[in-house]
């Protein structure tokens, strides 16, 4: 197991970075196409920004895919949840929250934590839409809509299909009921929700 510490503005250690494993079953949030550093801004900043209703405690970071997973307890309060797998990376706080922030947030990026980026072109992107493929007589698709509040669980690598299935059987598997999922195609990420 390699440990890295992250150091903030005033190079002091603000995040311990386990490489090679995960935290299961407490996301309560996922941010798309970040780096490593947006990522633990983001898990410091969860809550003040009000892009979510909890404090992240700690976060899981997908290399390949460049995903953040917010996590409402840490390695100590879920040891059994803390496992290995390769090409990710476990973020856990050293500092309280309201240091954390101090030493990587910064307001003058985007929820004070990603960059702005400014890209002159003549061409224009088409934004990539999906249309609902995926509804059953159990889920209804709502394709390009998120779901913001609380996840209460998290699960990489899976299908869809898999994804409705967990939610299906969550009472069983988590202990709480689940009344939506939200899927991401480009990560095979679900994450599982009691809220709809």
């Amino acid at each position: 197991m390699r440990i890295k510490y992250i150091l903030g503005k005033d190079i002091q250690i603000t995040l311990k970075v386990i490489d090679g494993f995960i935290l299961k079953g407490t996301a309560g949030g996922l941010e798309q196409d970040v780096t490593l550093e947006e990522c633990q801004c983001y898990c410091a900043n969860s809550r003040s920004n009000e892009r979510y209703s909890f404090q992240c405690v700690s976060a899981t970071y997908y290399h390949k895919e460049r995903d953040c997973i917010l996590n409402l307890q840490t390695k100590n309060d879920s040891p059994d949840q803390f496992q290995q797998q390769d090409n990710v990376s476990y973020l856990g706080m050293i500092c309280s929250v309201e240091e954390s922030k101090q030493r990587l947030v910064n307001n003058n990026f985007i929820h004070g934590c990603r960059q702005t980026v400014s890209i002159s072109t003549s061409t224009t992107i088409p934004e990539k839409i999906f249309m609902p493929v995926n509804t059953d007589s159990c889920f209804v698709e709502m394709p390009n809509h998120v779901l913001h509040g609380t996840a209460f669980a998290a699960e990489t690598n899976v299908s869809v299909n898999v994804c409705k299935c967990y939610c299906m059987n969550a009472e069983n598997r988590y202990g709480i009921e689940c009344n939506s999922i939200e899927y991401y195609f480009d990560s095979k990420t679900c994450l599982l929700s009691n809220l709809s």
